[in-house]
């Protein structure tokens, strides 16, 4: 077990699969790691071009499959979605 992907077709609504990949440390731009992708993507789009964006959760992973992923002409760019969060409240809030 090396890590997993997670395909989201149509993530945000403009026709493009996000994938994204997490991979233990040592595959991060490795050919596996670029196989691995390449093959799930043309299998999803049956051999035919297919619209995607290649999502990985720190930075340390895109300096590492940068290069490879320029090989695919994918541009990195930084995610800009909002953070969703909630406080949440302390099982024992403190005494007044």
């Amino acid at each position: 077990d090396i890590g997993y992907l997670s395909p989201r077709p149509n993530e945000r609504d403009d026709g493009v699969l996000s994938l994204v990949i997490s991979l233990d440390p040592a595959y991060w731009g490795s050919e596996l790691e670029t196989q691995t992708m390449g093959g799930f993507l043309s299998e999803v789009g049956q051999g035919n071009p297919q619209p995607a964006r290649i999502l990985v959760s720190t930075n340390a992973h895109a300096d590492r499959i940068e290069e490879a992923m320029a090989g695919y002409d994918l541009v990195r760019e930084m995610d800009m979605r909002p953070v969703l969060y909630k406080i949440l409240a302390p099982a024992n809030p403190p005494a007044e």
